[in-house]
């Protein structure tokens, strides 16, 4: 494998309101965690010294955030969600604003379906719909299994919730990764490849710019 050694962090902020914006020189602290779980993976940002009217926009309602990091020429998205909470706090010289991030967080929380299908239904149909309504894009569906609701099924509810039952149901586990949805069988993953921050890749002490 080989060794590289400069590390690179880009945060691209996108306000509920206005345009987009991107920062690759400032300092940044993050920590992320991923899972297969359906409760949406969480991440803390610390970005320092941002501009005042930057940082009034980052409160702003569905406010987002991309974080991509890496190795100069290998730099890869590892995170991508909705800014729950930020919070501006002044450690000496620097303001550094702490942010919350959930992955999918204000689709996952408000996407309602209230549906019914009927006899005969395949359960790759039902899932496919409750997807659609979910309202994120689609990532890898795989293992479900080639059943049907003998009787039709109706749905009604937080779409998170009729996805667990389905998934629970058929021995799956659904999951949204960067904004994407994905279906695996239980205790299963995807094969996509993964960016490695590690000692050997060139990384000491903690992932931060």
């Amino acid at each position: 494998m080989a060794r590289l050694y400069i590390r690179k962090v880009i945060v691209t902020l996108h306000p509920g309101t206005g345009k987009a914006k991107q920062f690759s020189e400032l300092r940044v602290k993050f920590k992320c965690e991923k899972n297969n779980e359906s409760k949406p993976n969480p991440c803390e940002v610390s970005i320092y010294n941002l501009a005042p009217e930057t940082r009034v926009s980052l409160e702003s309602k569905n406010s987002s955030i991309v974080l991509a990091a890496g190795y100069e020429d290998t730099v890869e998205t590892i995170f991508t969600g909705n800014i729950t909470k930020v919070v501006h706090q002044q450690e000496g010289p620097d303001i550094i604003s702490k942010l919350e991030v959930k992955d999918g967080g204000n689709r996952y929380r408000n996407a309602k379906i209230e549906k019914g299908f009927p006899p005969g239904v395949k359960t790759q149909q039902v899932l496919d719909e409750l997807i659609a309504q979910l309202g994120l894009p689609r990532g890898a569906v795989i293992g479900v299994p080639n059943s049907q609701y003998a009787n039709g099924v109706s749905l009604s509810g937080l779409v998170k919730d009729r996805l667990d039952d389905i998934c629970r149901k058929n021995g799956l586990q659904w999951s949204i990764q960067n904004g994407i949805v994905q279906v695996v069988p239980e205790g299963e993953t995807t094969n996509d490849a993964v960016i490695l921050l590690s000692p050997d890749t060139g990384l000491i002490g903690s992932p931060n710019k």
